[in-house]
């Protein structure tokens, strides 16, 4: 099984150790891996946005499948029935989580077969058991800038699709949302969660550790009795 939860877009990746172990997953295949490419669409910006996701894996040889989420958009399992990989984009989190929910188990499934998983973004949040949807504020108080809220206003957390133990936020050190992850620890939502930055990847292994690639950090925030510890990996 392969899964890299990225903390940006591709636009934001220029050290291509971030993509590297699901090209390695891609190679592995003894013939040409079928990749589905799932992206959000508005008035045609999924077409308009692919190129940029394929040209970054264009290092591996493979078969691109276009699958759109959207606003009125529910995707269903059958999407995924015959693809080695899936590729779930940047954009509208809460987008992305409402299209992608009746294939969650699809999606679980693939990975537990040996398929690959690489989430952007997005795609990297929607990616654990708990999934941040986003919002910037918890209990009222406001604990990350406003124009990273996703649109919402109290964080919102949801079952995701299970590919990883621990919530996961993203652009971490770019966009401030660090203080999401030290006021959800500080209540005890989780006992362990997870920051990626930008230009950086999570790459799960196997027995649920996890190990970085990129140029950015890990931040790994621990609730402690009622307070949050965080530390910085960069190694």
């Amino acid at each position: 099984m392969t899964v890299v939860l990225v903390g940006g877009g591709p636009d934001t990746v220029a050290d291509r150790a971030v993509v590297a172990p699901f090209l390695a997953s891609l190679e592995r295949r003894d013939r040409r891996a079928r990749v589905a490419y799932v992206l959000f669409d508005v008035d045609g910006s999924a077409g308009a946005f692919l190129p940029q996701y394929v040209a970054l894996l264009s290092e591996v040889d493979h078969e691109v499948v276009l699958v759109t989420a959207g606003p009125q958009t529910l995707i269903q399992p059958g999407a995924f029935a015959s693809v080695d990989a899936v590729v779930v984009a940047g954009g509208p989190t809460p987008g992305y989580y409402a299209s992608l929910a009746p294939a969650f188990d699809a999606l679980r499934q693939l990975v537990h077969d040996g398929g690959a998983y690489l989430g952007f973004s997005a795609g990297a949040m929607i990616a654990p058991r708990q999934a941040l949807l986003g919002g910037s504020r918890w209990r009222g108080v406001d604990v990350c800038p406003e124009e990273w809220s996703e649109g919402l206003d109290e964080i919102q957390i949801a079952d995701g699709i299970g590919l990883f133990p621990h919530p996961v936020e993203v652009h971490v050190a770019q966009a401030g949302t660090l203080g999401n992850l030290i006021a959800l620890a500080q209540d005890g939502v989780a006992p362990t969660l997870l920051g990626i930055d930008e230009d950086t990847s999570l790459l799960v292994e196997e027995d649920g550790t996890w190990t970085r690639h990129g140029s950015g950090a890990i931040w790994v925030v621990e609730a402690q009795d009622g307070s949050a510890a965080v530390r910085r990996h960069v190694s």
